[in-house]
């Protein structure tokens, strides 16, 4: 509760700047606030799991940015066998909920690279 309200007031404080902001301070900030949701979230779904199945959390979430950046089928088969671990203990909406962070992280990532990218050749 208290971390949702410090995320309000983030947005609220960068809504005020909005006059001196550029697009790619408003994705950094969306970024860095989808991090601290899924920090958060991780943390109260391993504090439900053994430390065996904790370990799976986290590999599923290297897994996922692993498929997300290079996308091998390698990394996808064994996102699918991790998935089918943890699906003893978190319900598929659990865990599908953690890899969606994980994909909307990613994509403001290369929103702000493409960002980066175009100012520097405006330059």
């Amino acid at each position: 509760r208290n971390m949702f309200k410090s995320q309000v007031e983030k947005l609220i404080s960068v809504i005020r700047n909005i006059k001196g902001l550029n697009l790619g301070d408003l994705k950094s900030a969306a970024k860095k606030i989808e991090e601290e949701n899924l920090e958060q979230q991780v943390s109260v779904t391993k504090n439900k799991l053994n430390e065996d199945y904790q370990l799976w959390l986290d590999i599923l979430l290297e897994t996922q940015q692993e498929v997300l950046q290079n996308d091998s089928a390698f990394a996808r088969k064994q996102l699918e066998k991790v998935k089918n671990r943890l699906s003893n203990v978190l319900t598929a909406e659990e865990i599908q909920e953690l890899l969606g962070k994980k994909v909307e992280i990613n994509e403001l990532e290369i929103q702000l690279n493409n960002l980066k990218i175009q100012e520097q050749q405006q330059q």
